[in-house]
């Protein structure tokens, strides 16, 4: 896996080049300092997963849009509104988030899940997510989605949930451990601030992702 990490300060970008390098099959091609050379990075190698900066997502010309690769965002936990900021990261296509405080191994964890395009949260951070959703759609209203822009596991577990399947169902599907489905799912209905399965069926429906809503279940 090959990763490229973009922070404003050397001693964070070495600290997680040493915690990342260590692993197995886990490789950083490239560092940045600020959002311009991320990009480019980006560009000149198609690394299997970004890891930025918070600071830096307002220097993104063209934002999520303008990377080819799957973005984790790195934050400070205590830095006034960052949750709230991190759901419109999420919401506008970014993959993982984890903390400057998530520890080693869950911050290694999210990297390799969103390099395969599965959402990865830090837990506290994910177990906030449902809460901070409800608040910013009560605000907002219920339209203020908009456009998500989803992976095709995420596509997937959509059209297995519109089917009707069940998370042992769909686990058994995709050759995958049930609570890792609950997590994706969990993961999956925060970035597209709905609470349950059915929400995220109507969703599904109404974004083309599957061309109708069965009426029995299947398998």
């Amino acid at each position: 896996m090959r990763v490229v990490i973009a922070n404003h300060h050397d001693f964070v970008r070495r600290q997680l080049k040493h915690l990342l390098s260590r692993e197995p099959n886990i490789q950083v091609i490239g560092e940045a300092s600020h959002a311009l050379r991320f990009q480019r990075l980006i560009l000149a190698y198609s690394p299997d997963v970004g890891i930025i900066d918070f600071n830096l997502l307002g220097e993104l010309g063209g934002g999520f849009g303008s990377l080819s690769s799957p973005v984790v965002v790195m934050a400070d936990e205590n830095q006034s509104g960052v949750d709230f900021e991190l759901i419109n990261a999420i919401r506008s296509g970014a993959t993982g988030v984890v903390y400057f405080s998530t520890p080693p191994e869950e911050i290694v964890a999210v990297v390799r899940a969103a390099a395969t395009g599965v959402a990865a949260f830090d837990r506290r951070f994910a177990a906030r997510l449902a809460g901070l959703c409800a608040q910013v759609v009560e605000a907002n209203g219920a339209g203020a989605r908009g456009t998500v822009l989803l992976t095709e596991r995420e596509r997937l577990y959509l059209r297995l949930i519109a089917s009707g399947l069940s998370n042992k169902e769909i686990a058994r599907r995709l050759g995958l451990a049930e609570s890792t489905v609950k997590n994706s799912l969990s993961a999956l209905f925060g970035k597209l601030m709905v609470s349950d399965r059915t929400q995220a069926a109507i969703y599904a429906l109404r974004n083309g992702i599957v061309p109708d809503l069965p009426s029995s279940r299947t398998g």
